[in-house]
């Protein structure tokens, strides 16, 4: 891969975005921050330039960073689909909502037009991680939480059971207990799904989240993520254990992420 000298963060949801920009700094990389309104937390931006777009208007987008003479993007953090519709006031955006109708509102279909718009107008689309190397999962268990012979049952059973599902491009998330699918993640999100599937148990505590990258998904964009606010949602409502696909998955604050699911006795593995 060439020398990044200047990129462009495209910032969504949580702090992803600043990870990867504290990250440019530490490799002396130039760094521009598009901040998307509605979207991207300003408040972990107060000592940086944060220039504010409308996701939908991605001909602005385009237009200032090829003034700035900025080709190589990262596109960082959770962006919430409600802005689909609003596509239709941007030229770019039309052909894009054009291309989605056409082959289906599903993530497959938005992230690989999405990705080609980029690369077509000549901007390079870079994954978070090729930045903040550190961000990435690894294999076998994580933390220091014993995982129970029950819940490795449960681990093999779900990880069978959502990859067949997410071959229909269904979800990358479902959770499991004492070999029952709670619950599989639709549009709601992750964290919606754990809360509904809590309401589900016939006991108080348990149950495994299982998060895995879907087949062929492209790693620049949408990368299963977990970090300290997961642990935090997992522990309220009493799971025990949280699965994500090794080399495919982001991890958030790493240090914190891992101490915190150690103090709540949760259990952390990548498969």
């Amino acid at each position: 891969m060439k020398k990044i000298d200047s990129i462009a963060i495209i910032a969504g949801q949580g702090i992803l975005p600043r990870i990867v920009y504290d990250e440019c700094v530490a490799q002396n990389i130039k760094c521009c921050v598009i901040g998307l309104k509605d979207e991207v937390n300003e408040d972990i931006f107060t000592d940086v330039k944060c220039h504010l777009f409308h996701p939908y208007a991605i001909s602005m987008i385009f237009e200032y960073l090829k003034e700035e003479g900025i080709y190589d993007i990262v596109i960082a953090g959770k962006v919430n689909r409600r802005h689909l519709s609003k596509l239709v006031f941007d030229k770019f955006g039309r052909a894009i909502l054009k291309h989605i109708a056409s082959h289906g509102f599903n993530d497959s279909s938005i992230y690989s037009t999405i990705i080609k718009t980029i690369e077509n107008e000549g901007f390079n689309l870079i994954s978070p991680e090729i930045i903040a190397q550190n961000l990435i999962s690894k294999s076998g268990l994580i933390n220091n939480v014993e995982i129970t012979e029950q819940a490795s049952m449960d681990i093999n059973k779900g990880g069978e059971i959502l990859r067949g599902i997410m071959g229909h491009d269904i979800g990358q998330a479902l959770i499991i207990n004492n070999g029952l699918v709670l619950g599989v993640e639709a549009a709601e999100g992750t964290n919606n799904l754990i809360k509904r599937c809590a309401e589900l148990r016939e006991e108080q505590e348990g149950g495994v989240l299982i998060k895995l990258c879907k087949p062929h998904q492209d790693k620049r964009l949408d990368l299963p993520c977990i970090g300290p606010d997961t642990i935090k949602n997992i522990a309220k409502y009493g799971y025990k254990g949280i699965v994500v696909e090794a080399k495919k998955s982001i991890m958030l604050s790493s240090a914190k992420t891992i101490k915190l699911a150690d103090d709540n006795k949760i259990f952390i593995y990548g498969v």
